[in-house]
């Protein structure tokens, strides 16, 4: 009995007497990174690329792809660069092209109904030409005629 005694004694000095916790100094916690952000940008950059012709999805993926991209450079992922400028790069490059394309036809549009203005000019110039093959062909019999005399 006297260890069941002496065990609960000990075990309750245990509890009573306790050892203080050594503190650590750690570095403080990083921020948390969302390592999805420069694959959005990536695919939004690619998607927009393939949709530049849809202008509207293409200009908002575009747009998305630089954005995405920027942000997840400046949030330090080094080790992601390649992919970080890809992103940027499509972007840029689908916001280009919906530009060009946008631009590019206004201008055929110009050109287009310039040169049917043309076209009905030259067609009005045509058929206002009078041929009148009846003079035309006595012109030929008289100098003829006057060949054979």
């Amino acid at each position: 009995m006297e260890n069941k005694e002496e065990q609960i004694v000990v075990e309750e000095n245990k509890e009573q007497v306790q050892e203080p916790q050594q503190q650590t100094t750690s570095a403080p916690a990083e921020p948390v990174k969302k390592p999805g952000i420069y694959t959005a940008g990536l695919v939004c950059g690619i998607v927009g690329l393939c949709l530049f012709w849809c202008v509207w999805i293409g200009l908002i993926c575009g747009i998305l792809g630089i954005v995405f991209g920027a942000v997840a450079f400046n949030k330090g992922y080094n080790n992601k660069t390649p992919i970080i400028l890809g992103g940027i790069a499509t972007g840029l490059a689908v916001v280009m092209l919906v530009i060009v394309s946008i631009f590019g036809t206004k201008i055929l549009n110009f050109y287009k109904s310039e040169t049917e203005k043309i076209i009905e000019e030259a067609r009005d110039n045509i058929n206002s030409i009078d041929y009148d093959n009846d003079s035309f062909d006595l012109e030929i019999e008289d100098q003829l005629n006057n060949i054979l005399e």
